[in-house]
């Protein structure tokens, strides 16, 4: 599959066009998604994706775990079109607020290869309530690199800073506070931040083969909301001579 080099957001039907030079090639999708995909790029290509517009668990891309309690882990329909989205696709979203204290998990259940790739990158989008959140809380992203089914490997976590905002423990301090204000200085909507990983820079010695992802998320409080979406992994193919 070639790798989108745009995505605009628009409510549209599905189609495909190809452009007169056969090197573009344009997608509408449902979702209200439109994509333009490079159909000559010999540079970094999507080794796996996924946006959440199913609950975890529905299409066995991904399988959920942790109890139910107060606004469960799930995936939310809230989306307001006029939200100035950076990161996150379609028309639905992986979602934490009331989670009790308990730490409830969504995990791919098989993995994605990443052999015969280089420069590989990690992206995903994520949000969170300003001001809100305390000990205790907290969103990272895992990875099982042996296929052990333990992972080992902390890619990145954020967990609330001074202020009660969710930030990055490490790295740039990164917050995931955004939020949208309406004209009349209200602030009703949240929005994603687009985050990329160096992932070369993370993986153990031998390079692993394949790469399975965890998501963990922990709140104990009404309103401490959490999102994640569209997470991406990309890689350059391999050239042999």
């Amino acid at each position: 599959m070639p790798d989108p080099i745009v995505v605009v957001r628009a409510l549209a039907t599905e189609f495909l066009d190809v452009s007169m030079d056969g090197t573009l090639l344009a997608s509408g999708h449902g979702d209200g998604s439109v994509r333009l995909w490079n159909l000559t790029s010999t540079s970094a290509v999507t080794i796996g994706s996924e946006a959440f517009n199913e609950l975890p668990g529905e299409t066995g891309r991904w399988t959920s775990k942790g109890p139910r309690s107060g606004k469960q882990w799930g995936s939310s329909s809230d989306v307001k079109h006029a939200t100035p989205f950076r990161g996150h696709r379609g028309l639905r979203y992986l979602a934490a607020g009331n989670l009790g204290g308990e730490i409830h998990r969504a995990e791919t259940p098989e993995s994605w290869t990443i052999s015969g790739h280089e420069t590989v990158r990690l992206q995903f989008a994520a949000a969170a309530a300003p001001s809100v959140f305390e000990e205790g809380d907290f969103l990272r992203l895992l990875a099982d690199c042996d296929g052990d089914g333990q992972f080992e490997l902390t890619i990145i976590e954020y967990r609330p800073d001074e202020d009660g905002d969710l930030a990055e423990t490490y790295g740039f301090a990164r917050e995931l506070n955004s939020v949208f204000l309406d004209d009349d200085g209200s602030t009703p909507f949240y929005t994603f931040e687009d985050v990329f990983i160096d992932l070369e820079a993370l993986l153990p010695s031998p390079r692993p083969t394949e790469i399975r992802f965890r998501i963990e998320a922990s709140t104990d409080e009404a309103g401490e909301e959490i999102a994640f979406d569209s997470l991406r992994l990309t890689g350059v193919p391999i050239t042999r001579p």
